[in-house]
């Protein structure tokens, strides 16, 4: 599925095009934090795999499920998202099917979860919505899970819709 979004717009994330990277290419993009504890080593900025711009994030697997699994979060201004439906898309270059996919979290936890991945080696627009209505926190996130394969993210993307 292609963006339905133009690739440059977004409204809710900061740094969803993964090009800023200032604790270096081995570290997390900027504005991105992996809750899990689950960043493997090789992970990082990735300048040869990529969607669109100059750098992807090459996210390693590292075989476990969730909650233990790669997840990375990207937090939405709740002030601006309470009570609205956000919907999250992102780009996904993947080699297994059923391990990657996106989900929307607030203070309840998962809302909702995109379709995964289909494994066939393309970029493959994901994408999720959900109206936000808890309290205190709301993340856009990459997920990760059961696989310990290189996995490739770019042009991620949120708006209210």
């Amino acid at each position: 599925m292609n963006s339905p979004f133009p690739i440059f717009f977004n409204e809710l994330l900061y740094n969803g095009n993964f090009e800023i990277w200032s604790s270096g290419p081995d570290s997390l993009p900027d504005e991105w934090n992996d809750m899990t504890a689950g960043w493997q080593e090789g992970s990082g900025k990735e300048t040869t795999i990529i969607k669109s711009g100059i750098a992807s994030l090459r996210v390693i697997g590292n075989g476990l499920s969730f909650p233990t699994c790669v997840v990375l979060v990207n937090a939405m201004n709740f002030n601006i998202v309470n009570g609205k439906k956000v919907t999250f898309g992102c780009y996904v270059y993947a080699t297994v099917a059923n391990s990657i996919y996106l989900s929307l979290i607030d203070d309840s936890w998962i809302l909702r979860n995109s379709p995964y991945h289909t494994g066939n080696g393309t970029w493959q627009w994901l994408e999720v919505s959900a109206i936000m209505y808890s309290p205190g926190v709301a993340y856009a996130t990459l997920v990760v899970e059961n696989t310990t394969t290189t996995v490739y993210f770019d042009g991620a993307q949120a708006h209210l819709s």
